[in-house]
């Protein structure tokens, strides 16, 4: 029985959460990738005699959907793997909050730093986009992205252990044939096993 444990999936395994850390970087290293797009996008719809007001904000929209991609293939690509079906749903949350949050606070933003204190489009842009980065994350973390691999249903290759601990039934059935048979006790009064014999009430987890 040791040995069959032993050898369980790893598929059915609980899986960790990556630290805040860590999914702090990596919502950084999409963070750069996705300003390098707004900038990218900025600089060339005003190159194209666009005013920059919506030259910022195409390219805010522009990063939002990168950035939004990156974030489901790796930052919490393990809650995203959860719930395929609820992408557009997660889109539609992450519109509202970093969307309109990079939206409005780049607009406000670029408008007193452009508008008012005369900066360089571009040198405003890097300042409006650093200071909504870490209400982003958090409204990402909290409330866009909030699946938890604890809480999801049995699922295949995803290593998470089944919900309330159950066991697929392939491994059930393996557990079963690896049970010793029963033992009943005859006339001369030694023990034998029983044909087709199992565990008196034992049930599996």
């Amino acid at each position: 029985m040791t040995a069959i444990l032993g050898s369980y999936p790893s598929n059915c395994r609980r899986s960790k959460e990556p630290s805040v850390a860590r999914r702090g970087l990596t919502f950084c290293g999409v963070g750069l990738l996705g300003i390098a797009v707004q900038l990218a996008a900025l600089a060339t719809l005003t190159a194209t005699g666009l005013h920059y007001m919506p030259a910022t904000a195409l390219a805010v929209e522009a990063a939002v959907l990168h950035n939004f991609f990156w974030h489901e293939q790796w930052t919490w690509s393990d809650r995203a793997a959860l719930d395929r079906s609820g992408r557009w749903m997660r889109l539609l949350r992450f519109q509202i909050s970093n969307g309109a949050l990079s939206l409005a606070g780049n607009l406000i933003l670029m408008r007193i730093f452009v508008g008012a204190g005369r900066l360089n489009y571009t040198l405003a842009n890097i300042l409006a986009i650093t200071l909504c980065a870490i209400l982003n994350f958090l409204a990402s973390d909290r409330w866009v992205f909030t699946g938890s691999p604890q809480s999801a249903p049995e699922s295949r290759g995803t290593g998470i252990l089944p919900v309330k601990g159950r066991w697929p039934e392939s491994h059930r059935k393996v557990l079963r044939r690896a049970r010793p048979p029963a033992l009943v006790h005859g006339q001369d009064g030694h023990a034998a096993p029983r044909s087709g014999g199992r565990l008196g009430t034992g049930v599996l987890p």
